[in-house]
């Protein structure tokens, strides 16, 4: 289930949108790439790529 930021992000962010979040990561989102230790540690994230997996998702629940 996603939380509301998360599908407002997906919702409204233009296609080559990057997110990046510090110090806590989306729980249910992969990150494209993770860079520091602890309290500095930062998670990226391409909008486009968790688009096109909830996308996938959906189609693929709709037909099952």
């Amino acid at each position: 289930q996603l939380s509301l930021l998360q599908k407002k992000l997906l919702a409204e962010l233009p296609e080559d949108a990057l997110i990046v979040a510090g110090r806590f990561p989306f729980p249910d989102w992969t990150a494209c790439k993770v860079e520091g230790e602890g309290v500095d540690r930062a998670w990226a994230y391409h909008i486009q790529e968790l688009r096109h997996r909830y996308q996938s998702q959906d189609k693929h629940e709709k037909t099952s």
